[in-house]
């Protein structure tokens, strides 16, 4: 994504620490319009690296730039 980023063909800003914060919904975008795909391989993907069942419903509420569900997902990971 920083290639991206750095050839101008996706948008970010940065934080003050100079990390690269992408939308998701512009990513998601990205990717349909380059024929990428996301969703079910990259949850298969992560699932193969170790990931657990959590995955996919976080995927989805990324890829529907649905941050309020992405943010359950995550806290509750953390704080159970």
């Amino acid at each position: 994504m920083r290639r991206w980023v750095d050839r101008g063909e996706l948008a970010c800003h940065k934080t003050p620490g100079g990390h690269r914060r992408i939308p998701i919904g512009d990513l998601a975008r990205y990717a349909q319009l380059r024929g990428l795909e996301l969703g079910e391989p990259l949850v298969q993907r992560e699932r193969e690296n170790g990931a657990d069942d959590a995955v996919g419903p976080l995927v989805d509420a990324f890829l529907a730039s649905d941050v309020a569900r992405a943010s359950q997902l995550v806290m509750g990971a953390y704080f159970g």
